[in-house]
């Protein structure tokens, strides 16, 4: 899939919520983690990389063709990388072109 994408950061206070009430509602949206449950992802987010999830090539508008994704990071852990520039990943995703 070659298209762009608009991008979106979801920060939240509590990742383990989040996927919960997600997978919920839009199980669609995740890989195959999806069948591993919110526990899974959430610890895969909150331990590995830059500690954000992000759930690529969502269709917004079948119409207009529009697609995006949405990554989902702690506020804690943005907080870290925006002033501690711990993994610089969110940081510099922020920086305007």
């Amino acid at each position: 899939m070659n298209q762009n994408q608009i991008d979106l950061i979801l920060v939240v206070n509590n990742s383990f919520k989040f996927h919960e009430s997600n997978l919920k509602q839009n199980a669609n949206h995740y890989s195959f983690l999806r069948y591993f449950g919110a526990p899974t992802i959430t610890r895969l987010q909150e331990t590995k990389g830059a500690r954000i999830y992000f759930n690529p090539y969502i269709k917004f508008n079948d119409e207009l063709n529009l697609l995006y994704k949405y990554g989902v990071i702690s506020r804690k852990h943005l907080i870290r990388d925006l002033l501690d520039w711990e993994t610089l990943y969110v940081a510099g995703r922020l920086q305007v072109r």
